[in-house]
């Protein structure tokens, strides 16, 4: 488990992973440390546990810690939350004013990575979904800045994707 309070002057952390399962640990880790927003990049989230109870419970828990959290999430395909995602998709009717989903435009479609970015201190970040290996750090600033600003281009090759609303679900 990586552990550290971001907002102390302890050293950053930074582990390496070979399997998904020590990935999933990793991705609750870094959830664990945000305070006020968390960045998602995946092709679809299919591998990562986000409709298994812990993991939206988490997710419950941060957002209902403040009215200023956000979760922001970018995905190349949205049918998986969609179709097979029944407790994210309740996580998001609870709190549609703070989850934003988008999809990837055809811009975008050539990014095969993966990562979870909480405010602007703390990644976990899987190089190639094709291979397990990942990293992950907290209270790496500059590790996560890169993949910030990552976020942001790919935010702008994208659209709106799924929302709250009848429509939307």
């Amino acid at each position: 488990m990586i552990s550290a309070n971001p907002t102390s002057s302890v050293a950053s952390s930074y582990r390496r992973f070979d399997s998904l399962a020590d990935s999933l640990i990793a991705i609750d880790d870094v959830i664990g440390t945000a305070i006020k927003r968390i960045c998602i990049f995946d092709l679809s989230l299919r591998e990562y546990g986000f409709n298994a109870p812990a993991r939206v419970d988490q997710l419950s828990h941060f957002l209902q810690q403040g009215r200023n959290r956000r979760v922001q999430i970018i995905l190349h395909k949205t049918d998986f939350l969609e179709r097979q995602a029944p407790r994210f998709c309740n996580l998001l009717r609870t709190y549609s004013h703070c989850i934003e989903i988008r999809r990837t435009t055809h811009a975008a479609h050539s990014a095969m990575d993966a990562f979870v970015v909480a405010d602007d201190h703390s990644y976990w970040h899987r190089m190639h979904t094709d291979h397990a290996r990942a990293v992950a750090a907290i209270n790496d600033a500059q590790g996560a800045s890169g993949l910030l600003l990552r976020f942001a281009e790919l935010t702008e090759a994208s659209e709106p994707g799924i929302s709250a609303t009848t429509l939307g679900l």
